[in-house]
Order: structure tokens, then C-alpha cells, then sequence
């Protein structure tokens, strides 16, 4: 957490959230006045095949581990130094003998936060339709329900927190084939959830990492999965008249069980990721929470502080795209994905970025007529190409044909564009994708 270059390619990121929970968070102590924590001796990945394949991983047994009161505040100075907030998973999983939450180590968090006048929002549990299988030990969401309200009144007793986020239930992925997840989202929201919480949330991967084959990273069928998934999560919250309330995605990757390697954290795992940010702001989802910042094959950074290729689709996606959504031009392949929002207005104000990707082995020409405003002068698209090197599968990635490389203390280096002159057309090779920064009169991108 001291590494200057770590702090760098964080701030690259931000504004964002930093979320700190998972499997483990429901094993959770936090301690105060103490010198030595005891942690976790197994590797337990999050999004395992307990939880997205309903087998009985027996975790229960595992110990609980601590967080001291020392380590909590270098966590808080480690994302307020580089913008973002903190989401903290509190731990569901002490319980008392009557089945309600113990709430007392949670409250003794919450009240030293305040103390500590930490800017944190809040989750209680992780993926607690699978805590059978994942704990041998199940929490309905009625009383899931019933916990967020007493947590709802803990965060008022104190000033810091009497208007602060709290978003739940953080459900698996809802799918027709898992009736598990959809029946506990349908429960806790039946119940009167879904108006205690903030946001209504879900966690999302497409395939197990484990057995992955290359061609489904590269496959539409499996892109639209999540198109799916969305309909299902905003079908239920419209139906219990909780459609006011945003909804979030709060664990996300391409495949569970800690990535595929070889792919989540090569090239050909950037379209996919891309999709999942086009879509979900097409949708109407309100935050994206990628898993993970570090550890596993789907991290952003790996184990050496160097960027992987999503650590670069989501710096340049972060940099050229803002997020109001405005009507697109209609790919006429399957292969060829495109979305459009108003451009990022740190950058530029009074533009469109149009974005997306060519899974063609050919060039695709995209008309961009209508985008463009005719009172501009027409040198003003901005073209940011991304390419691979040589290989789907290699680490290294191109923007307009340079090496992207991060600086030595992990700021990054300027995004150079190609200037496309007296054109109505674009181009995105075979295999990349692009970012196209377009002038334009949209009202909604003033």
C-alpha cells in the first residue's frame, strides 16, 4: 500500500469505488488496540465454483480472520489519497442463537469509522443466496431483510452516516436456470428490501475459469448473457414497484473461480469487458464494480504493479467516456459491437464518444453521418485505436500502432490521437477495438 507506483495507476482510475468484500468478508473481525492480526492461511477466490455452481465448498470451517483498527485506516488513506470510496462488505455471518445478525463487532467498525470521520458506504454480506453451500449455513432474505433494517438504524446513530448508501443483496448471477439466486432477489425484495437499500445489487460472471475455451471470449452468444442477466435483476425491481432505486453491479468479471488463465488477463479478454461497460450503461446500470483491482487472473494490476490489457481498455474507457448514453449507429454485425455516450467532459465538452469493437478478421467502415455536426470543422474526430501485439493472447497493446506503456512511477503517458480529416467514415481494424471522439450539437452532451 506504500508503493508510489501502486497509488498512480489507482489514481488512473478514479473517481470510483474501492470495494473491499467477498467471500471472506462474512469471516470478518474487526479489532481495535491490538498489534498482530491473524489472517487467512487458504487461498479462497471470490466468485468460486461454490457459489456459481451450487457445490458444497465446506468454508464454514474456516476460521475467522481480523482486520486491526491500524490496517482499516491504511486501507481508508489508501483509496481517499487516490479518489475513490470505500464499499465495505460487513460480515452477516455472526449470528445469534435466535438466527438474527450479532451486530456488536459491525457497530464497533461503524462507530470507529465515524470517529474516524471515514467516508465509507456500505454491504452487508456477500452472495448470500450461495451461504449454504459456500458456509453450510443459510441466512433467508427475509431475514437478510430484516438485518439491513437494523443495520439502516445502527448508520443513523451516527452523524457521518445518517444519509449514507447501504446497497444489497448482492445476489449471484440471476439467470433462468438458477432458480436459487432469482427466488432470494424475488424473496428480499417481496419483503420490503429493495426500499431499505440504497441500490438493488447483483454480482455477474459469464463462464467458470477453470474450463474456459478461447472461442467464447471471442463469441457474441456469450456477450449477450449479460444483456439477460440485466433484464431479469430491473423485471424484478420494476415488479416490486422499487424502480426508483439504482441498481449495481458490484462484483464483476469475465469468468469466476479467479479468471481463465491465459486469458482474463491477456488481450482477448478485452472485448468482453468492453461489451460489459457498453452494455451496462446502455441499460441503465449505475456503477460497475470490476473484480478484481489485484490478485487473480481477472485483476486490473498485476502481481508486479504492471498494467494488464483491461487495466488500459478501463484507464482509456475512464478518460474519453462520460456517462450519459445517447443513441448509437446500428452495427450491421453480430461481430461488431458499438455504443455511444457523451465524451468524458474533462476532456472535451460537446462531444460524443463513439466506442466499441471488431471481432471480424477484416476491417469494419462505420458511417458516422448524423454524429457529426456540420459546424465543425471536419479534421475534429479524434481516433484512439487499440490493438494487439502480434497475438490475441499477448500482455502488450497498441494505441494507434504505440506501445502502451505506463511511466516509471505509474502516471500514465499521454493517449495520442490520429486526427481523421474530411471523412464520414471510420475504421476498426480486425480484432481491435477503438474510441472515437466525434464534435457534436447532442443537447444531453452540452
Amino acid at each position: 500500500m506504500k508503493s508510489q507506483r501502486l497509488r498512480y495507476m489507482m489514481k488512473n482510475l478514479s473517481p470510483g469505488y474501492l470495494r473491499i468484500g467477498g467471500t471472506m468478508a462474512d469471516r470478518l473481525i474487526f479489532v481495535t488496540n491490538q498489534t498482530q492480526s491473524r489472517k487467512v492461511l487458504m487461498d479462497v477466490q471470490d466468485g468460486s465454483d461454490c457459489a456459481y455452481e451450487q457445490r458444497h465448498c465446506s468454508l464454514g470451517s474456516i476460521s475467522t480472520f481480523t482486520l486491526l483498527d491500524t490496517e482499516w485506516l491504511e486501507l481508508y488513506e489508501l483509496s481517499y489519497s487516490t479518489g475513490f470510496i470505500i464499499l465495505f462488505d460487513l460480515n452477516v455471518l455472526i449470528r445469534k442463537s435466535d438466527g438474527s445478525w450479532d451486530y456488536e463487532n459491525a457497530e464497533k467498525l461503524i462507530k470507529f469509522s465515524n470517529d474516524n470521520n471515514m467516508n465509507v458506504i456500505w454491504q452487508l454480506g456477500n452472495e448470500p443466496n450461495s451461504f449454504q453451500h459456500v458456509f453450510n449455513y443459510s441466512v433467508n432474505a427475509s431475514q437478510l431483510a430484516l438485518d439491513f433494517l437494523k443495520l439502516k438504524g445502527i448508520l443513523n446513530k451516527y452523524p457521518l452516516y445518517r444519509n449514507v448508501l447501504m446497497v444489497g443483496p448482492d445476489v449471484t448471477r440471476p439467470r433462468p436456470d438458477d432458480t436459487n439466486s432469482i427466488a432470494y432477489l424475488k424473496e428480499f425484495l417481496a419483503v420490503g428490501g429493495g426500499h431499505i437499500v440504497n441500490a438493488v445489487t447483483f454480482h455477474q460472471y459469464y463462464f467458470n475459469g477453470r474450463n474456459v475455451v478461447n472461442v467464447e471470449f471471442l463469441d457474441p452468444r456469450t456477450y449477450d448473457l449479460l444483456r439477460a442477466q440485466i433484464d431479469i435483476v430491473k423485471g424484478l425491481v420494476s415488479y416490486y414497484e422499487t424502480d426508483t432505486k439504482p441498481i449495481w453491479l458490484t462484483e464483476t468479471a469475465d469468468a469466476y473461480g479467479g479468471g481463465a488463465p491465459g486469458y482474463s488477463n491477456r488481450y482477448i479478454g478485452t472485448f468482453i469487458w468492453l461489451d460489459k461497460l457498453g452494455i451496462a450503461a446502455k441499460m441503465g446500470l449505475d456503477v460497475v464494480v470490476r473484480q478484481t483491482l489485484f490478485k487473480g487472473f481477472y485483476a486490473l494490476i498485476d502481481y508486479n504493479y504492471d498494467p494488464t490489457p483491461n487495466y488500459w481498455i478501463s484507464v482509456i474507457y475512464k478518460a474519453f467516456v462520460g456517462p450519459e448514453v445517447v443513441p448509437c449507429i446500428e452495427a450491421s454485425s453480430e461481430k461488431v459491437r458499438l455504443y455511444c455516450q457523451c465524451t468524458n467532459k474533462n476532456f472535451r465538452s460537446s462531444s460524443v464518444t463513439l466506442f466499441g469493437f471488431n471481432l471480424k478478421d477484416s476491417d469494419v467502415i462505420i458511417r458516422v453521418e448524423g454524429l457529426k455536426d456540420p459546424r465543425y470543422a471536419l479534421d475534429t474526430i479524434y481516433a484512439y485505436v487499440l490493438s494487439p501485439y502480434l497475438t490475441l493472447f499477448t500482455k502488450s497493446m497498441y494505441l494507434n500502432k504505440e506501445q502502451l506503456v505506463l511511466n516509471s512511477d505509474g502516471t500514465l503517458p499521454p493517449f495520442k490521437p490520429k486526427l481523421i480529416t474530411d471523412e464520414v467514415h471510420v475504421v476498426i481494424p480486425a480484432y481491435s477495438s477503438a474510441f472515437f471522439v466525434i464534435p457534436t450539437d447532442i443537447a444531453a452532451c452540452h
